[in-house]
């Protein structure tokens, strides 16, 4: 998404709702405030959902002039030493969201952004805060204007933290990168993966539509067989939506 201010909030009170889905797995939804939410400009609350093994999804929102729209990221709960992909798009879902990673008994150590909008850096001031290692390309903190950052530089494809990290060409932003964390054979797309029910590829203020097409190619060509794939916004799938992408952006 383009950079967006964040927002802040003066009075944080966590709590948690335990839901139970038909699988049985958990779930947090984290709100944020403690006032009634006004029900016409209200933003949902930070959710954080089980994917598969150590692996969860974090979900916040931003309004936009269209509405409230959602973001993806990745927590992965390793036992003492949290990574996260990608913070929350705003200040306060982010320290939510550390807290509860931290409550959970992994707090977080490890910060990896996948491309250079707000909804993958929203809440990177506090990760720099509590001193961990963050990661990202090379010419991301001059895209997001962020001069005096100065992350541990991301591989075009290699392991850091654990996890693998590709660099597939420019495709929905110059910088943006996939991640797989193998042990779950689950993949983020990020931005540059839509959801199944896109019918365009979304945001293209930073894109490239004339690479994109191989980019995504790329992407498949790497990732052969995850079995959860998840993109930037909306819901996670299988490996049909690296297909799907590739069919929204090439010519037609």
């Amino acid at each position: 998404m383009d950079s967006l201010p964040q927002t802040r909030c003066r009075h944080l009170h966590v709590f948690i709702v335990l839901l139970v889905s038909l699988s049985c797995a958990h779930a947090w939804v984290v709100p944020r405030i403690d006032t009634a939410p006004d029900p016409i400009t209200a933003v949902p609350a930070l959710a954080i959902e089980p994917l598969a093994g150590d692996v969860w999804l974090h979900r916040s929102w931003f309004r936009l002039p269209s509405g409230p729209f959602p973001s993806n990221g990745l927590l992965v709960c390793r036992p003492g030493a949290g990574l996260l992909v990608d913070t929350a798009w705003t200040l306060a879902d982010t320290r939510l969201l550390l807290a509860e990673a931290a409550r959970k008994g992994c707090p977080v150590t490890a910060l990896i952004v996948t491309h250079f909008h707000d909804d993958r850096l929203a809440g990177l001031s506090l990760l720099l805060e509590s001193g961990a290692r963050t990661w990202a390309r090379a010419d991301t903190p001059g895209l997001a204007k962020l001069p005096d950052w100065k992350p541990q530089r991301l591989p075009d494809d290699g392991v850091v933290e654990g996890v693998e990290v590709f660099f597939p060409g420019h495709a929905h932003a110059p910088d943006n990168v996939a991640v797989l964390v193998p042990e779950a054979s689950v993949l983020f797309g990020s931005c540059m993966v839509r959801d199944a029910g896109d019918r365009t590829p979304g945001n293209l203020s930073d894109a490239n539509l004339t690479t994109w097409p191989e980019s995504a190619r790329r992407l498949v060509a790497r990732f052969s067989a995850p079995r959860i794939v998840v993109p930037g916004h909306g819901d996670p799938g299988g490996k049909e939506l690296l297909t799907h992408t590739l069919e929204l952006v090439s010519p037609k």
